[in-house]
């Protein structure tokens, strides 16, 4: 697979999960469907980390759709019933790109570790779509880059451990997204803008926001 199929499944299988948050609340195959978006994310994360030629500009265009998508990401949540306050899945990327950022940078370890634990800390505190499970799993995606078996374990266990903890028994199946990542070839594929990947986000909330209200 290529990083366009990559993010055609990723953007698929969220809008197929963001659906069925909305409109079938009741039916958990929709969820479990969604489950392999985020690591797609954080894997693609991770992938445009190591290839973008400048990581500041990477992180303010995170930023710029994060906050262009809060507002029709918190209404959606308040139709679905749920907390309209969570920050959206950006910022939870955004907080994995740091952590990669000081990861690679030539800091010491002691510097490293405490700038680590301060995400960690940010995202508990603010809590974002995924909070720290989603940023160790933009961490894991980097693993596996450098150190595939090692990183496939970290993207098998990382799932488990959140459905554990958030009582959650769908989240298990977000292990399955390993199999796409393993059939990544490096390669970029298809060629379309960037931006509209970027763009689908905040449009995907509105659509469904105004579908809704209309159905309604």
């Amino acid at each position: 697979m290529t990083s366009f199929h990559l993010k055609v499944l990723a953007c698929t299988t969220m809008l197929i999960d963001h659906i069925g948050l909305l409109f079938f609340p009741d039916q958990v195959l929709f969820r479990i469907i969604g489950r392999l978006a985020f690591p797609l994310f954080a894997f693609l994360i991770a992938e445009g980390f190591l290839h973008t030629n400048s990581v500041r500009v990477y992180f303010w265009r995170l930023m710029i759709f994060g906050l262009l998508s809060q507002v029709p990401f918190g209404y959606y949540l308040h139709l679905a019933g749920h907390n309209p306050y969570v920050l959206n899945v950006f910022f939870t990327l955004i907080l994995g790109l740091v952590a990669l950022m000081l990861i690679t940078s030539k800091q010491t370890t002691l510097i490293k570790s405490l700038g680590l634990v301060g995400v960690s800390i940010l995202s508990l505190v603010f809590n974002p779509s995924y909070s720290l499970y989603g940023v160790l799993t933009v961490v894991a995606s980097f693993v596996y880059q450098r150190h595939p078996i090692f990183g496939i374990s970290l993207l098998v266990i990382l799932p488990v451990l959140e459905s554990l903890g958030q009582g959650y028994l769908p989240q298990n199946f977000a292990i399955l997204s390993i199999f796409p990542i393993l059939l990544y070839i490096g390669q970029k594929g298809t060629h379309i803008s960037k931006w509209w990947f970027y763009a689908f986000y905040p449009v995907h909330f509105i659509v469904l926001t105004v579908a809704y209200l209309l159905l309604r």
